[in-house]
């Protein structure tokens, strides 16, 4: 198993480096060898990618199973809909956005996992790992479904019908 994180451009820079710090400790724990950011980390390996550029955000999604999110009452979640697009299962923390609007059922269907504690991380995370792959795929298509929910085009379109009655006196 490989395991990669990211950091974005909302991170102050005391708390890249500390969390730099905690991957190195990581890495000499699990017997890894860090890869410098930018290079394609070994099987087994583990990888901390800081503000990763658009196309290391592509790779690194493309690849994966599954992605976590942490981050306790964001107000959306942008990142939890980047996984659901790129087929990645989400395991979200269970508050705000991912739990009221993003890691909802899609055609009655499970679209990710929503967690608190480490304990209920660590059930979702092994529960991924378990599953047979046509269960991942199941969530994995439900998951992209719903994630197209929060395109630019569904905000084009939504945003044009809900201000057309202002603008047009509905004899057009």
């Amino acid at each position: 198993m490989t395991i990669r994180g990211l950091l974005d451009n909302r991170v102050d820079s005391d708390f890249c480096a500390a969390f730099e710090s905690w991957h190195l400790m990581l890495c000499k724990v699990a017997g890894s060898i860090p890869s410098p950011p930018g290079s394609q980390p070994p099987i087994g390996s583990l990888l901390l990618l800081v503000r990763p550029s658009a196309s290391d955000l592509v790779t690194l999604l493309g690849g994966a199973v599954a992605g976590i999110h942490f981050m306790t009452d964001e107000h959306f979640g942008i990142s939890v809909v980047e996984y659901m697009a790129a087929g990645a299962i989400p395991i979200a923390h269970n508050s705000a956005g991912p739990r009221m609007d993003i890691v909802l059922p899609e055609d009655s269907k499970q679209t990710g996992f929503l967690a608190q504690s480490v304990e209920e991380y660590a059930e979702a995370i092994i529960e991924v790992i378990k599953m047979p792959e046509n269960e991942r795929l199941e969530i994995a298509v439900a998951a992209r479904k719903r994630a197209s929910m929060f395109s630019e085009q569904r905000f084009y379109e939504d945003f044009k019908a809900a201000v057309r009655p202002i603008f047009c006196d509905g004899t057009k």
